[in-house]
């Protein structure tokens, strides 16, 4: 018909231009054939588009009317979905791993998978347009949609199918109970999704899911993802083929993404979930490693921040020691630390570049703290009490340190601890042969080993050549005129053990561009042996304080003997947050301490590939994971908990936090000094003290000389 309307305006045209042309008018001829042309063929046009668009109509209102007879109960899609989430609640109610964001994605899943297989999606209504592109879609939805002709029994095996696989799905989770939450992870951040994913998708190839023939284009999906992932093309022998890698045989940590793409299946193992540790997991201790500007730092104050708050509620201490004297200015800014404060009074600032020394004695550890406890205990701890002083001095020998120096090591802090108010100085003395004679008497009241010791050993032999090059260094240290000043007190003004039960913050700058490395390094171990003091003060307290104490590039204070601090510190609720660049020079016994007793685990970063397989080897974490970390994100695992989590920290969150008036913070200060520092004249008076006991005993004609005060001033 309409090809006639064609062929009749054509020849309409012809008929015109021969009339005219009879009569010579040729241009008028032409203009007249064109337009009238134009006219008839755009005319029959519109009358195609119509009887297109009637056809067309009536194909979609047959296949729409059809399906609305098959469907017509469900076409409220609130009650429908409302069905299917009551059914999500059903099955993850028994479901211990359930944790809420899951329980919530459990019923999303339910409802994508009914409407993947369009047994309760709610039918569209048709388009306005017919005769289109979107008219046609429309029309093989609806075809596709008669073709499944479901019965309710097919729809009884999909319900099954479903809660088996989403059951799987659950039973693979890890437990999570956490009550310290850092961020929020997609769920397949924290474990290994490979065996799970493989147990979500076998439901669907079951025996009675083919029968009835159910979910087949989500297999047909499912078929074509692990075609891919086995390098193999999509075909009807491929996807039966035995070379097809199993999501279980899959090398990779992204199996969910290749395996299930494209199916509602995916959403599961992508649902954010919050991320974090129980409080018990704090004690077995934090190990971070992040190159320089990732935001390390960023990420400490964060932690520092959140701990803080815990502090404002009684419940810990907390401990933060750097050599960044801006983190450690800034965070003694803070306004909770001020007039009227959360923390008012709970502040202690130790800094070296202050204008008064810090009373420090590194041997004045509060043995009389210990004198009711029975022999048998005092001798455990005295011996103990010896580790902790073999840490902290050893670092002065460092690691040529030889049997020889670490036995005069062990009998020399026997008898430090025995002299009273002995400070750096009288260390210095001791390995000085001459002026070591004026402390004879304090030799001769040691017994056993070490009273044999300094009677056979000290001034004889070999151990008479280790001294000079001790006392060497300790003058070299002693340079440092703040280090000098700081640690000839006679006795220690912090008792750290005894502010750490009272949720004291402490701040500790280890000032490194003032002191210098060596000097900055002894100041840190004497710290960090202050801590692992604190844990055997502890030692009969059944519910000791909580305590965190963060140590920024703590492997400058760390050696092998680190491994005893962390099991005790364990034990006594002291976790340890140690953060450092990377593994240059870190000795492979403090780095399997390390590895053996930190159960959090963080990294990012690390760019060389060198590094970034020793990183992972180490702390067992995924490399490739490691170098997708963007700045201020830290892959993290936990042991018995998050494998390979991704979490993202706040930048910039300290310096937006409320902070006093720098008035207010001097005031603060100035308290803060009169408490923990000295005047040097104090230290003087002390030294004079000391020596006049001393020089009470003389050793007489046995090659000793008469004690003499001023010699401690020489």
């Amino acid at each position: 018909m309409n090809n006639l309307k064609l062929a009749d305006a054509v020849w309409a045209c012809i008929g015109l231009a021969t009339i005219a042309l009879a009569f010579e008018y040729w241009f008028y001829t032409v203009l007249a054939m064109l337009a009238y042309g134009i006219y008839r063929i755009s005319m029959a046009v519109i009358g195609t588009d119509r009887i297109q668009e009637r056809i067309q109509r009536k194909r979609t209102e047959k296949l729409y009317q059809k399906a609305i007879e098959k469907y017509g109960g469900l076409q409220s899609e609130d009650a429908v979905e409302n069905a299917l989430v009551d059914w999500g609640r059903e099955i993850y109610n028994d479901l211990p791993n359930a944790i809420e964001p899951i329980q919530t994605q459990l019923s999303y899943t339910i409802v994508d998978l009914f409407h993947y297989e369009r047994f309760h999606a709610p039918i569209p209504e048709p388009p306005l347009k017919s005769n289109s592109l979107e008219g046609a879609r429309y029309r093989d939805y609806l075809s596709q949609l008669d073709a499944k002709a479901y019965d309710e029994a097919s729809k009884a095996v999909a319900g099954d199918l479903i809660t088996e696989s989403l059951t799987e799905f659950v039973l693979h989770l890890p437990v999570q109970s956490v009550d310290v939450t850092w961020g929020n992870s997609p769920v397949a951040d924290i474990f290994d999704t490979r065996a799970a994913v493989q147990a979500v998708v076998l439901p669907f190839y079951n025996k009675t899911a083919r029968e009835r023939k159910v979910f087949v284009e989500m297999r047909e999906q499912l078929d074509r993802n692990i075609c891919e992932v086995s390098g193999m093309p999509y075909s009807t022998e491929n996807r039966n083929s035995e070379r097809l890698l199993l999501p279980e045989e899959y090398p990779n940590t992204d199996a969910h993404t290749r395996y299930l793409k494209e199916t509602p299946l995916l959403d599961l193992f992508i649902t954010p979930v919050p991320v974090g540790v129980k409080t018990d997991d704090r004690w077995e201790h934090h190990w971070i490693v992040a190159a320089t500007g990732h935001g390390k730092t960023q990420m400490l104050s964060s932690l520092i921040l959140d701990d803080l708050e815990r502090a404002q509620n009684g419940e810990c201490s907390v401990v933060v020691m750097d050599s960044n004297s801006k983190l450690i200015e800034e965070i003694a800014r803070l306004s909770i630390f001020g007039n009227g404060g959360a923390l008012e009074d709970k502040l202690i600032v130790l800094d070296p570049q202050d204008d008064l020394p810090l009373a420090l004695n590194l041997f004045d550890i509060g043995i009389a703290d210990f004198s009711a406890l029975p022999k048998k205990q005092q001798d455990k701890f005295y011996n103990a009490t010896i580790e902790i002083y073999e840490y902290i001095i050893s670092a002065l020998i460092g690691a040529d340190m030889t049997q020889k120096q670490g036995t005069l090591f062990k009998y020399v802090i026997r008898l430090l601890l025995a002299i009273p108010n002995a400070n750096i100085i009288t260390f210095l003395e001791l390995m000085s042969q001459d002026q070591s004679l004026k402390y004879k008497p304090y030799m001769d009241k040691l017994d056993g080993a070490a009273r044999t010791f300094f009677d056979t050993h000290f001034f004889e032999g070999e151990f008479k050549r280790s001294k000079p090059e001790i006392h060497r260094r300790l003058l070299g240290l002693l340079a440092n005129t703040s280090f000098e000043a700081m640690f000839s007190a006679s006795s220690n003004k912090l008792r750290l053990d005894r502010e750490l039960d009272e949720s004291k913050v402490i701040l500790i700058n280890t000032a490194k561009g003032h002191l210098g490395d060596e000097a900055s390094g002894i100041f840190g171990r004497f710290f960090v042996g202050l801590i692992w003091q604190a844990t055997k003060m502890r030692f009969e307290d059944p519910d000791p304080h909580p305590v965190y104490v963060y140590i920024d590039e703590a492997v400058e204070y760390f050696d092998p003997h680190i491994g005893a601090l962390l099991r005790q510190a364990r034990k006594s609720r002291i976790g340890l947050i140690m953060a450092h660049q990377d593994f240059e020079g870190v000795p492979e016994g403090v780095l399997a301490a390390l590895r053996t007793n930190a159960s959090i685990r963080m990294a990012g970063g690390i760019e060389s590939p060198y590094d970034l397989k020793r990183v992972s080897n180490t702390m067992g974490l995924n490399p490739e994971l490691i170098n997708k970390q963007q700045k201020g994100s830290f892959l993290t695992s936990v042991r018995g908990g998050i494998t390979n989590a991704s979490i993202q920290f706040e930048i910039g969150r300290l310096s937006t936090e409320p902070k006093m008036s720098v008035r207010e913070y001097k005031l603060i200060k100035q308290k803060m000094q009169d408490k923990y520092y000295y005047e040097p004249g104090e230290t003087h008076d002390e030294l004079l003290a000391v020596s006049e006991d001393a020089s009470k005993y003389d050793v007489g004609s046995s090659g000793t000389a008469e004690a003499n005060p001023n010699d401690y001033f020489d």
